[in-house]
């Protein structure tokens, strides 16, 4: 690395094992050393927002993502009864959808669930007034 004047940044640097979960009894705990510095492995490591484990589970990613979506879920409650109703779903919505916007966070749904969820969004914006409208035009005259 130091002859193409390259450096590494230890504050900065992770290190994953990869394998199944039958196999990950069998991965290296012990530090990695990379010339003066030592890397001890991780079982989950974050790269782009998105956090992969060992397994490749994705167990981490969905726990956070989670935990995060719940932490903004009660500081909306917070404010609840400050704003109106409609203000307040905008709110609830915009939470949603910027999960599902930012990084994939919801890339981890099979897709059966992926489509369910997209169709729900859909569905749920054409009967408040902010999908196009020939969706709205198409979703009332379904139901009538």
């Amino acid at each position: 690395m130091q002859s193409n004047r390259l450096q590494l940044n230890i504050n900065k640097s992770e290190l994953l094992w990869c394998a199944t979960a039958r196999r990950q009894h069998q991965l290296p705990r012990c530090p990695f050393r990379i010339g003066p510095d030592t890397i001890i492995p991780s079982t989950a490591v974050r790269d782009l927002g998105i956090y992969i484990d060992s397994d490749l589970s994705m167990q981490t990613h969905v726990q956070r993502s989670v935990a995060g979506c719940f932490a903004v879920l009660r500081q909306l409650r917070s404010i609840r009864q400050l704003v109106p109703s409609t203000v307040y779903q905008s709110l609830v919505v915009a939470l949603v959808l910027s999960y599902y916007r930012r990084s994939g966070r919801f890339h981890w749904l099979r897709a059966p669930e992926r489509i369910k969820f997209k169709l729900a969004v859909i569905v749920y914006r054409a009967l408040h007034g902010v999908a196009p409208q020939y969706l709205s035009d198409q979703l009332q005259q379904g139901s009538g």
